[in-house]
């Protein structure tokens, strides 16, 4: 998931993006081809929301881990180990009592383990081990609801970070596909022969536009000028340039060798 699930709608936009691209005065055979592993390593934007959408994602699995260490705690044990978690500035005591749940969780889980293994328990053992089993059964459902909620929330911050991307993406390739006349534009892996690669004008056309929620201002530099301390990025190829005061000169792009930049936020 994660990155991929960003990778694969850029994907399937570009995979249809047939009926934006076409012109019909143009004519049959103007195929455009776009190389896609070039188009995401080389796109900031998607490079800084692919970023994003890992750390949300791995904070819903945080969330998501925790939960299920704390699965043989009673429903009394796990509210109150809620409450202790949602202290501000827990003392010792509390501190104390939160690890102290904790640990109760983690040793519930090791002995219900070495009771469903046991290989002839007795009756003490088997009622003990119908009594960890109802804790465990009480909470499936609950973290079955957890996991459940936690993936709706990642699908819906995919679709989220997406929008203004494909927005993007549709705009610069209408654009491309108007200038060079192209009734279609493909992804390059599926042609076999043939098409106007015209990847690194697409990269360079986004890298060109602001931002989401860049405040608008001067669009790019050149390469000798100083616009003032602070990270930029190469329209050309993605690469990243950084000035560390206000007094450097934009230099060439190390990577191609490009001289136009755009400050990045």
């Amino acid at each position: 998931m994660r990155k991929a699930c960003l990778a694969l709608s850029i994907c399937l936009l570009v995979a249809s993006t047939a009926a934006v691209a076409q012109k019909p005065a143009a004519k049959a055979g103007e195929v455009g081809v776009v190389e896609w592993q070039k188009l995401l390593d080389e796109f900031v934007e998607y490079q800084d929301t692919a970023k994003t959408y890992e750390q949300y994602v791995r904070s819903k699995e945080d969330v998501l881990r925790k939960e299920i260490a704390l699965r043989m705690l009673t429903k009394e044990e796990k509210k109150e180990c809620d409450d202790l978690a949602a202290v501000p500035a827990p003392t010792d005591q509390q501190k104390q009592r939160m690890a102290d749940l904790e640990k109760l969780a983690g040793d519930r889980e090791q002995e219900l383990d070495n009771l469903q293994t046991a290989a002839s328990p007795n009756e003490e053992q088997k009622k003990r081990l119908d009594e960890l089993r109802a804790i465990s059964s009480a909470r499936s459902k609950e973290l079955q609801e957890l996991q459940a909620a936690l993936r709706d929330d990642v699908e819906k911050k995919d679709a989220e970070l997406m929008k203004p991307l494909e927005e993007k993406i549709k705009k610069a390739l209408a654009e491309i596909s108007k200038e060079r006349n192209l009734t279609v534009v493909l992804r390059k892996e599926n042609v076999l022969y043939g098409g106007a690669d015209i990847t690194s004008a697409l990269v360079a056309r986004l890298n060109r536009m602001p931002t989401t929620g860049e405040k608008p201002g001067k669009s790019t530099y050149a390469t000798g000028e100083r616009p003032g301390k602070g990270a930029y990025v190469c329209v050309k190829c993605g690469q990243r340039v950084a000035l560390n005061e206000d007094s450097d000169n934009l230099p060439p792009c190390p990577k191609c060798h490009g001289t136009e930049f755009r400050r990045l936020p």
